[in-house]
């Protein structure tokens, strides 16, 4: 969704939707406060609305928006990284999600004497254990977050090389690992599936508006429906309703 890496985000919300056969975790993100750099990233045009330059020229938060929200049509499906720590030592305990649908973005000021915006965005992803074991970790916590758009696994006959499952990372030995294993790694950690470029997103969304305007669907991008079974519901704490973020 944007180039920079291990920006600092707080997941708000972390709880099960969709039907039973076909669950997700749908994470309630916040980035407190978003940058000018990463909203222009996202798009320029949300820039230009929270933003707006002071005399010297520096770009400063509208004051007079208290909140908004965006419509950037289909975002494609992200693979999601989650790192404790803006630190590159502490590589290795980051996790990587994949088939990540984003949407429902927005910002809004979330206090009176704060100038600043909060971006806020929904994440969707497939229910499985790391998903879920990941939601207890940072739920109601600080969390560094770096996206990638989806691409081709390029990787395909290779194996975690300690138990056989499907690898996400290889360390400076050239040994494969998967998920669970990344933190067995020796020395330096590089994800397999690698962060794209800006020349390759902007090569990507030039395809994407091309097979668009021919009437065809590129992989990776998912059109919202509506659910009528979906379950949605925001985690309580404390026994406690959190209200419910629109």
């Amino acid at each position: 969704m944007f180039q920079q890496e291990k920006v600092c985000a707080f997941i708000q919300s972390a709880g099960f939707a969709g039907r039973k056969d076909k669950k997700v975790m749908r994470f309630l993100i916040y980035i407190t406060p978003v940058t000018h750099v990463v909203a222009t990233q996202i798009s320029p045009d949300i820039a230009k609305a929270l933003f707006s330059p002071d005399g010297s020229g520096k770009m400063q938060p509208a004051l007079v928006i208290p909140d908004c929200s965006f419509d950037i049509g289909n975002i494609p499906l992200q693979q999601m990284y989650l790192h404790p720590s803006d630190k590159p030592e502490m590589d290795h305990l980051g996790a990587m999600l994949s088939s990540v649908q984003l949407s429902d973005l927005s910002a809004r000021k979330l206090f009176p004497e704060d100038p600043n915006f909060s971006l806020l965005f929904r994440a969707e992803v497939p229910v499985d254990k790391l998903v879920v074991e990941l939601a207890h970790k940072y739920y109601d916590e600080k969390v560094h977050l770096t996206f990638a758009a989806m691409q081709q696994q390029l990787f395909e006959n290779t194996k975690c090389k300690l138990c056989g499952d499907p690898p996400v990372a290889k360390d400076s030995k050239e040994m494969f690992l998967c998920q669970k294993h990344v933190s067995k790694g020796i020395g330096e950690i590089d994800w397999l599936n690698k962060k794209e470029t800006p020349k390759q997103a902007q090569a990507r969304a030039l395809g994407e508006a091309t097979a668009k305007s021919a009437g065809l669907t590129m992989g990776g991008t998912v059109t919202p429906v509506a659910d009528k079974d979906d379950a949605t519901f925001i985690n309580k704490r404390n026994s406690k309703k959190r209200e419910r973020v629109h």
